[in-house]
């Protein structure tokens, strides 16, 4: 299976019964390790909003699209630090981002390329047309493996461009599918990309490192920066700073950007030193033995947390206003339209 869990395979038991309950507890094992996984994932990005709120959010993100001439351009993390199942989350939140897309030759073109060693273009610009070929050759792109070349990425997009876009005549966006984690440099080269006018979302993967991830995106980081497990959020996020840049059009008359306290968390390895010990130091005389206090230390996971602001578009429903009398329930239908479910004795 994905993600490094292996389940050793049971030895055949007489009673059936003992064969039953040791199934039973390694998928009781498995659940629960799923479940942890799934909840830190939850925590790396906290919204400190109301429920309702997180709703709203979601609800907006189906909305939002983007009809105007744009060039976009995929970097997806394909290195073993991502590991495989991690690359296909990506896959699926750029395959999600494209259902807000007004793909076609005059308006939105997309483009992929996966880096790990080193950069390879999945597909250009201008290859694919319909929303659904660019979702196809998402899809199918395999996943390379490899150390984690974020700086060798920028620099083929710096010398080669976006293969197949329009160039600077209209707006172009990098969005770049990351855990953060280089092993080259990016602040210099992420800059000069920046400085060409290209838009760069930096979207954050398993366990990101922030840091790295804002020197990656467009000021002001706090629009620019978005996880990629939420995916209707991050969906949002993204169609808000590009609703707000006047490139996309808005969601719809009663939506609004709102601005929202958040926390981001990142996952280091730390040592720590636990106390010392006795250790032997080599002599010159053969019948003399030299000791002395070693240090001794201990390795750690902890969360570096990162205060921060996410800006989220949220549309007013009719059951804002609260319709209902007598302590009803209000129910949406559609985007304009709700019924009421009275308590009991109450009718209308």
């Amino acid at each position: 299976m994905s993600d490094g869990i292996y389940l050793q395979p049971i030895s055949f038991l007489k009673q059936g019964h003992s064969m039953v309950f040791m199934n039973f507890l390694h998928f009781e094992s498995l659940c629960t390790f799923l479940f942890s996984q799934v909840f830190i994932s939850w925590s790396i990005q906290e919204l400190q909003v109301s429920q309702e709120i997180i709703e709203k959010i979601s609800a907006a993100s189906q909305l939002m699209n983007c009809s105007a001439p744009v060039d976009i351009l995929f970097l997806l993390d394909g290195s073993y630090s991502i590991g495989k199942a991690s690359f296909e989350r990506s896959k699926y939140l750029t395959i999600k981002l494209c259902d807000a897309l007004d793909i076609s030759p005059e308006k939105v073109r997309v483009g992929a390329i996966q880096f790990s060693n080193t950069p390879r273009l999945e597909f250009p610009l201008d290859a694919y047309f319909t929303k659904h070929e660019i979702k196809v050759q998402l899809k199918k792109i395999v996943f390379k493996g490899g150390r984690t070349k974020t700086g060798l990425a920028l620099k083929h997009i710096l010398q080669q461009g976006f293969r197949g876009g329009r160039n600077s005549s209209v707006s172009q966006i990098l969005i770049i599918l990351t855990d953060g984690r280089s092993q080259d440099n990016v602040s210099t080269l992420a800059q000069q990309i920046k400085e060409r006018g290209i838009a760069v979302f930096a979207i954050g993967v398993n366990f990101p490192k922030w840091g790295e991830l804002y020197a990656l995106a467009s000021e002001p980081v706090e629009y620019y920066t978005l996880f990629a497990e939420d995916t209707d959020d991050a969906s949002n996020g993204l169609y808000t700073v590009l609703t707000l840049s006047d490139i996309c059009n808005a969601a719809f008359p009663a939506c609004r950007a709102e601005p929202h306290p958040c926390e981001r968390k990142t996952l280091e390895r730390v040592k720590e030193l636990v106390g010392n010990y006795f250790c032997w130091k080599g002599s010159q005389s053969s019948n003399i033995v030299q000791t002395s206090l070693c240090p001794f230390y201990n390795w750690r996971n902890i969360f570096i947390k990162y205060p921060s602001t996410c800006y989220r578009t949220i549309c007013s429903d009719p059951c804002d206003s609260h319709p209902c009398q007598n302590g009803g329930t209000c129910i949406l239908k559609g985007l304009e339209g709700y019924h009421c479910v009275c308590p009991v004795k109450f009718g209308g």
